[in-house]
């Protein structure tokens, strides 16, 4: 194995140690919220394991429940009962295409834009903390350099 092979497979694993880390990483409690939810208060950490669907719902405003599966990768029926548990805690609401009545559409409620707009403004404090030990000028190569690998090699992953 020559230099080039063992550096790109180094970052490749300090790029996903790095994921990890950031993914293991949790916001701080909200002490108003103490991990309740539906009464008006929202825990971002509750809903952690959901944030994806609940970002890409709010991504795209409703969202048919097929092809929010096609985006996690996942088979529909894997994805009912995270779209079930949802449902009864508030956060998204199902309705019926108008077109197409097999359809089921996903949308937020008043409820699930709270929260997701708490998960956001924790997710943009985590990243703060992480990237803490890099200056700005670090940080904004670091973004130029995992741009062009993401352009380079297709954003398969949204």
């Amino acid at each position: 194995m020559d230099t080039k092979e063992n550096i790109s497979d180094e970052l490749v694993r300090l790029l996903q140690r790095t994921g990890a880390m950031f993914r293991r990483m949790r916001p701080p409690a909200d002490d108003g919220a103490k991990k309740e939810c539906g009464k008006g208060k929202c825990d971002p950490r509750r809903h952690a394991g959901k944030g994806r669907i609940i970002n890409i719902i709010r991504e795209h405003g409703e969202i048919p429940q097929t092809n929010l599966a096609q985006m996690l990768g996942i088979r529909p029926q894997s994805l009912s009962e995270a779209v079930m548990r949802l449902c009864e805690e508030g956060i998204v609401k199902k309705t019926r295409s108008e077109y197409d009545g097999r359809v089921t559409i996903l949308s937020l409620t008043e409820y699930g834009l709270e929260c997701s707009a708490k998960m956001q403004e924790g997710r943009l404090a985590l990243a703060e903390e992480f990237m803490s030990p890099l200056s700005n000028e670090e940080k904004e190569e670091l973004k130029a350099l995992l741009t062009k690998l993401i352009e380079a090699k297709g954003d398969e992953a949204q």
